[in-house]
């Protein structure tokens, strides 16, 4: 399975214990405490996924702020998007999982074999080994558009806030209520969400703060997608479309 994951990905480990390591699940480790997991792995190259997408958007998105670059950043390398990737690579044939542990098609698991490849890759042959598999095998995926009905926002409010201060330069505001009935234990919250005296999504939570997420989530999914103008991409992005990254906004 791992020469396959090799040829997959098109690199050749000269450490292969690597990549072994990076397809090997905590509960396999937990059954077999002499293996090693993709704990550490997974810890570097979600630093360097990170690295490589904040130089992507940065040069995609050259005349956008900070905070609009945090947003696309998120959205091109979520937990979605990479199982996305994962999923593509057929990763989850490939990972070693203990008995005691069920797989599905995008599991965490499948998520985190996809982000510890990558910090293999980089511990085994460098950041520019490790850019070469992500340019060629995560990007075409990252940057291919979800379809809309399974879109999902990491941080709602905070994309919201970034949407609405881009085109109207304010803040939305949350009003936030205990609803009726419910026990003690187990109390609903409501939340709507407005911004210039217009309600723009509505949504219900077990607490304050998971009514506020949803009730943005709710707007977002509400509003009109922005037209922005589609940027230069750099060379080594030319196969991808580039408005993956800013029509979804």
């Amino acid at each position: 399975m791992e020469a396959t994951v090799e040829e997959r990905i098109q690199y050749t480990f000269g450490r292969a214990g690597l990549l072994r390591a990076a397809l090997t699940h905590p509960s396999y480790k937990n059954q077999y405490p002499d293996s090693r997991d993709y704990q550490r792995l997974k810890f570097i190259g979600s630093a360097v996924i990170g690295m490589i997408s904040a130089n992507l958007v940065y040069t995609v998105l050259a005349d956008k702020p900070a905070g609009e670059l945090t947003v696309a950043r998120a959205r091109l390398a979520n937990n979605a998007a990479l199982c996305r990737v994962g999923h593509t690579l057929k990763l989850g044939r490939a990972i070693r999982f203990g008995d005691s542990v069920g797989t599905s098609k995008c599991s965490s698991g499948t998520t985190d074999a996809t982000v510890a490849i990558i910090g293999a890759v980089f511990v085994d042959g460098g950041y520019e080994a490790a850019k070469r598999v992500f340019d060629a095998h995560y990007a075409p995926v990252l940057l291919k558009k979800p379809k809309r009905r399974h879109l999902t926002y990491d941080n709602p409010k905070s994309e919201l806030q970034v949407r609405i201060q881009k085109n109207h330069k304010g803040h939305p505001t949350y009003t936030t209520e205990r609803q009726k009935g419910g026990s003690d234990h187990a109390p609903t919250f409501g939340s709507k969400v407005q911004f210039a005296d217009v309600i723009l999504g509505a949504g219900k939570g077990k607490n304050k703060r998971e009514a506020e997420t949803a009730a943005a989530a709710d707007a977002l999914k509400k509003m009109d997608r922005i037209t922005v103008p589609v940027p230069t991409v750099p060379a080594e992005y030319v196969d991808v479309n580039p408005t993956s990254l800013i029509s979804w906004w």
